[in-house]
């Protein structure tokens, strides 16, 4: 059985997008998210390892606070759209919880009683546990839901750790509880409303998705079926095995992941096919043309053509 943790390209993407915004470089091994759609699944914990990275490069006390702005332009923009405001802000956190939980990995449950619904984040130890993770949903919590209460006291908010815990980003949380063990969320239900229960069975990730996603957070030149196994912790002849179960090669993933990352940075550069095929690590452009021939069908001159001539 394929195990591997994930969860979508947005929140990285934000990251990516903001340190260009402010002239930071990005590692080199981020790089290849840039070109991902944002539903595209990848590792994990990519979004909390960028963050810590570029938090200590940037050196800027208040870094988080900074990245409101793109939050505000992509992540609101990415939520909402599987909301309903003609609900209420109850059946809407539960339509949340249930969507997030259908396309990651994220520990979360609803709680439904008579009167309220929850969100419940479990928690690990803290000594384990990223302060990222906390600061995203109360963002959300205080950006989509504050507005859609009929008074603010019908939601509670509480964290797992202490202050300390947050150091200084302590500031961000407005009446909110500490040392809960786990991130919840409890909002109040109208008189009228009415659960639904096909919202609290979750759709899980299949396994295709998880190896996909694991390809999608390898940069391209370095894509391998030895380091595809590797970043999945798992053996590669035993990865070709599973993969065979589910009608499925490594190489065929591996290619379309590579084909994937070709045709956008082709775009980037308006159809330079000599500049893409460097950029995307050939040494030679009769290797890249086979390539890109057998796995898309079209020599690359084809390819840019016939999207010449559809745009």
């Amino acid at each position: 059985m394929i195990k591997f943790k994930c969860r979508p390209a947005l929140h990285t993407k934000m990251v990516i997008e903001y340190c260009d915004s402010k002239g930071i470089s990005v590692p080199d091994h981020y790089q290849n998210i840039r070109f991902l759609a944002d539903e595209d699944k990848i590792n994990y914990y990519t979004v909390n390892n960028i963050l810590h990275d570029m938090e200590v490069l940037d050196n800027n006390p208040y870094f988080f606070f900074e990245l409101e702005h793109v939050f505000r332009e992509r992540l609101i923009p990415f939520t909402i759209k599987i909301l309903d405001f003609n609900k209420s802000a109850a059946l809407n956190l539960l339509d949340f919880t249930h969507y997030y939980r259908s396309i990651s990995d994220l520990a979360w449950s609803s709680i439904v009683t008579d009167t309220s619904v929850t969100l419940v984040a479990a928690r690990g130890s803290e000594q384990r546990a990223s302060k990222y993770d906390d600061l995203f949903i109360y963002f959300c919590m205080t950006e989509i839901f504050k507005p859609l209460l009929n008074n603010p006291d019908d939601m509670l908010i509480c964290l797992p750790y202490g202050r300390d815990f947050y150091s200084k980003y302590i500031n961000v949380f407005e009446q909110v509880k500490f040392n809960h063990g786990c991130f919840s969320v409890t909002i109040n239900k109208e008189e009228d409303d009415h659960i639904n229960t096909e919202c609290l069975v979750v759709k899980s990730i299949n396994e295709l998705e998880r190896v996909n996603a694991a390809a999608n957070s390898i940069p391209s030149h370095s894509l391998s079926l030895s380091t595809l196994a590797q970043l999945m912790n798992i053996a590669p002849r035993s990865l070709q095995r599973e993969l065979k179960l589910l009608g499925s090669k490594p190489q065929h993933i591996i290619d379309n992941v590579k084909v994937n990352y070709i045709i956008n940075k082709l775009a980037i550069n308006k159809g330079n096919i000599k500049l893409t095929a460097y950029e995307c690590g050939f040494t030679d452009m009769p290797t890249f043309s086979r390539f890109f021939t057998r796995t898309t069908g079209l020599s690359p001159k084809a390819y840019v053509k016939a999207r010449m001539m559809s745009s």
